[in-house]
């Protein structure tokens, strides 16, 4: 090997020591942002599902089922007032 190879393999080796840097400053500018947004995202993620405890899709959940079973049984209890009603109007119809 040369003096001429021996420089062109330095002058690479600096190219490739510069592009290394760069990617390594990249790296550590991806990584100050991420780690903020990725403790925002795990503490959405323990607000969603609770981590243990009551998340907010359980109480959706448990709110939709009341509702539900709200709307039944007052449904049934609109039934329930109508048949009376008709009973007792028929009742007195007879009478």
């Amino acid at each position: 090997m040369n003096t001429d190879e021996m420089q062109s393999i330095h002058q690479r080796l600096d190219r490739v020591e510069d592009k290394l840097d760069q990617i390594g400053q990249a790296v550590t500018r991806q990584v100050t942002l991420c780690g903020p947004a990725r403790a925002k995202l795990d503490g959405l993620a323990q607000t969603l599902y609770g981590n243990g405890r009551e998340g907010l899709l359980t109480r959706v959940d448990r709110l939709e089922t009341m509702r539900r079973i709200g709307t039944q049984v007052a449904a049934g209890m609109i039934g329930l007032l109508s048949g009376v009603a008709l009973t007792l109007l028929g009742w007195l119809l007879e009478k």
